[in-house]
């Protein structure tokens, strides 16, 4: 269960951690016990649907999302919350590292990003602050490793109850590095395996590469 971090201490001087802690609460306050069994409904272990989610207002942009104005909190419905912590007591702690990085209801871990997704469009989805690039955490990556299931939405790995990964990032380069890593990946469908190799496919363009030197010309 776990979340790259970029930049995370720029991001964090923007939006303190403490407030997005408060934002978690105040989304786990709103939390009532019809959206627990509209989760419990929808397939999310009660595990999950009983005290780690929330339910937040929040306007989707394409790099995240905000708290919605006053105009837009009319027509803005309401998110599912997800608490994304990083796990900083590893030894080994890199977070560019799945391997060591953890979602979830963990004392010792640290709250770095809110996943946010629609009950109704699971498919759409955004962070609060764009840090977290996945859900999940998985073992150390060996040859005899078993293939890793990458989810296409949050939904989906809240139902495999956090098994696996769901990349949350849509930068093609992010994707690349991350899907790279794994040794073997088991995708949900035949559609979602075409998804995951074009995102393997090398995303970024190759430099025109030229010389300073001047041609030299045969008398």
């Amino acid at each position: 269960m776990a979340a790259n971090v970029i930049d995370l201490g720029a991001r964090r001087f923007a939006h303190r951690l403490s407030d997005l802690e408060s934002e978690l609460i105040d989304a786990r306050s709103a939390w009532t016990a019809r959206d627990r069994q509209q989760a419990a409904d929808a397939g999310i272990p009660l595990c999950w649907a009983d005290g780690r989610l929330g339910k937040g207002y929040f306007t989707f942009h394409a790099d995240g999302a905000t708290a919605p104005s006053a105009r837009e909190f009319v027509k803005t419905r309401p998110c599912i919350v997800v608490p994304v912590y990083l796990d900083a007591t590893s030894p080994t702690c890199d977070a560019g590292d799945p391997e060591v990085t953890v979602l979830g209801i963990d004392p010792d871990a640290e709250l770095i990003d809110l996943a946010l997704f629609r009950p109704n469009r699971p498919d759409i989805f955004r962070t609060r602050l764009g840090v977290a690039e996945w859900l999940g955490a998985i073992d150390f990556q060996c040859a005899i490793s078993p293939p890793i299931r990458i989810w296409r939405d949050p939904l989906d790995w809240l139902r495999a109850n956090g098994s696996g990964l769901c990349l949350l990032t849509r930068d093609r380069m992010e994707q690349y590095r991350i899907l790279s890593g794994l040794r073997a990946i088991q995708a949900e469908s035949d559609g979602h395996a075409a998804e995951i190799r074009r995102a393997l496919d090398r995303p970024w363009p190759k430099p025109r590469v030229t010389t300073t030197r001047t041609p030299h010309h045969a008398a």
